[in-house]
């Protein structure tokens, strides 16, 4: 398993962001970067290549959906998670490309070492 993949934190909350970039500290990933806003993601992204961007969906207006998708077009090799609470999963699921990943907020963390280890 490769723990030197760049990994991009997105989430307005300071606490969840952290918290998140805590684990994957604890899991071993060294690389990791946080942003708190889409426009900063977007920026960033144009200077830096990750191997995974984790997004917060910033629901109600599912705006992280868009900007996954201009994640996706911008950096096609780069791995796009969202992460969604469990009610938004059948909206986001509709709208969603086979491009881009979601992970359940209530058992995320689990669930996105496993698929960033696949990678």
């Amino acid at each position: 398993m490769k723990k030197d993949k760049r990994i991009l934190i997105v989430d307005r909350d300071t606490d969840s962001r952290s918290e998140l970039a805590n684990f994957l500290l604890a899991a071993g990933y060294r690389n990791i970067k946080l942003a708190s806003s889409y426009p900063d993601v977007l920026s960033t992204i144009k200077r830096v290549r990750f191997d995974v961007v984790l997004m917060d969906i910033f629901a109600p207006d599912l705006k992280g959906l868009n900007y996954a998708q201009q994640i996706k077009g911008l950096m096609p090799e780069t791995n796009v998670f969202l992460m969604i609470e469990p009610e938004h999963q059948k909206a986001i699921n509709e709208e969603i490309s086979n491009k881009i990943k979601c992970v359940l907020k209530p058992s995320m963390k689990q669930c996105l070492l496993a698929s960033i280890s696949e990678l």
